[in-house]
């Protein structure tokens, strides 16, 4: 009842919400496929972070665009998956898109983002996953993260952010680790 009444509501104000479009962008990309021939062509390179949290929408769309792309990268963190809730899972990142793309995957064992305290504190809670296995430097050491390498990737390449940059991202690519 509720999400009928939801969905009439934003009917009424003329506007979607971002599942909508996510779903029409989808539709769109495989009811039309010269448009998705448009956006594989200008959109050679996609890189997508935070791909724990990726949804089969999500992940349509990543299949969808990155069909033609010489480069997809996902950047994430199984451990840290949180949004299971709304249909997200890291098996997109770990066993789909292997699956579909040629990959190279590289774990990253520190990213400088939580303090000592932090991850000795989620070690214990953690019991012996993948924290166990984190090397502590100074000044701060953080949880792995798996990069999923497709295809012909190249760091000083211009690539286009299917959601978004990270920090971490600007600095991969500005040191020029291959």
């Amino acid at each position: 009842m509720a999400f009928h009444e939801y969905q009439d509501h934003l009917a009424s104000q003329r506007v979607i919400d971002f599942d909508a479009i996510l779903l029409l962008a989808l539709r769109i990309l495989t009811d039309r496929p010269s448009i998705a021939d448009i956006y594989q062509r200008n959109y050679r390179h996609l890189w997508v972070d935070e791909a724990q949290d990726l949804n089969s929408v999500q992940y349509s769309l990543i299949r969808t665009l990155g069909e033609k792309a010489d480069s997809v990268l996902l950047v994430g963190d199984p451990n840290q998956a949180i949004y299971g809730f709304n249909g997200s899972s890291h098996r997109f990142m770990m066993e789909e898109f292997p699956k579909d793309f040629q990959v190279q995957r590289i774990e990253l064992r520190e990213n400088y983002r939580s303090s000592r305290a932090v991850i000795l504190a989620a070690s214990k809670i953690g019991g012996g996953s993948a924290l166990a296995k984190l090397s502590l430097r100074s000044p701060v050491s953080s949880f792995s993260r798996s990069f999923s390498l497709s295809r012909n990737w190249d760091p000083l390449v211009p690539f286009s952010a299917l959601f978004r940059m990270s920090r971490e991202g600007r600095e991969i690519i500005n040191s020029g680790i291959r």
